[in-house]
């Protein structure tokens, strides 16, 4: 064995002063070509106090499994890619979510609620809007494709909700108004004043986007949902979303004294597991 500059052991510790205690010696391995590294002479192992192992089991004896203490490891985190809980929030204020959402004209309010006792409340004298942007991969289909809120209208509310594409193309697109649901400008089924509804809207995108999209409507008081399966507004040019928007027009004037608020949503929540 050479040392830099093809010194000897001796030559090296004497330039560097390094190595003092250094031993090279041939280990005298039985059969290391054919995979038996246990030595033959272990007087060179026994000066720089080396202590043999069982090579057959690997690198060391392994002690039994019962020897190791248990290992509690945290639970995996929830796949939904992003969800609104208004109950940890202050009333009258703005929601307040970690990403990728702006609201306009909404705040936080406690006279109704889908599920708790908060809920988020559109003014009803301002035009008012939520809008939720996707990260790239959820954009481009490869995470979730699901939106799910509760929503409750007042009487003669209007609403809207729309799936942004690239390019200015539309994906999925609800809109109420006089108590009538329309989903791409046609009639879907009338819904009731002043209760609380969960929507899920679902529309695989990417390389699974076939075109078409459902909707499922569980209105309280009702045991099944309503369902609809229907075709894309932007046809083969949608395939992903740039944005997610809600959005309600003026429906009051302003200074105006109003009871309640005419348009409130909830559980906001999107992901492939539409749970809160």
């Amino acid at each position: 064995m050479r040392f830099p500059e093809n010194k000897t052991l001796e030559e090296w510790r004497q330039s560097s002063g390094q190595d003092k205690d250094s031993v090279v010696s041939d280990p005298q391995f039985r059969a290391p070509l054919e995979g038996d590294f246990r030595l033959k002479n272990l007087e060179a192992a026994r000066q720089i106090g080396f202590v043999p192992f069982e090579t057959k089991a690997g690198s060391r004896v392994l002690p039994p499994m019962g020897a190791f203490p248990p290992c509690a490891f945290p639970a995996p985190p929830n796949p939904n890619y992003w969800r609104l809980n208004p109950e940890d929030q202050t009333v009258g204020s703005a929601p307040r979510v970690k990403k990728n959402a702006i609201f306009r004209n909404i705040v936080i309010s406690n006279q109704t609620a889908a599920s708790g006792s908060k809920s988020l409340a559109f003014d009803p004298t301002k035009a008012s809007e939520i809008n939720v942007y996707p990260g790239v991969d959820v954009r481009k289909g490869l995470v979730v494709s699901a939106f799910a809120f509760a929503l409750r209208l007042g009487a003669g509310a209007k609403w809207s909700h729309l799936w942004h594409g690239s390019g200015g193309t539309e994906g999925p697109k609800l809109s109420v108004a006089d108590g009538k649901l329309q989903a791409n400008g046609q009639f879907l089924t009338d819904v009731p004043a002043d209760t609380w509804m969960n929507f899920r809207v679902t529309c695989p995108l990417g390389l699974r986007y076939s075109g078409r999209y459902q909707i499922s409507i569980a209105v309280a008081g009702e045991k099944a949902p309503r369902d609809f399966d229907l075709p894309v507004a932007g046809g083969k040019a949608f395939g992903e979303v740039n944005s997610w928007d809600f959005s309600t027009p003026a429906q009051g004037e302003a200074g105006q004294t109003v009871a309640a608020p005419k348009v409130g949503m909830d559980d906001l929540v999107i992901g492939p597991n539409l749970t809160n």
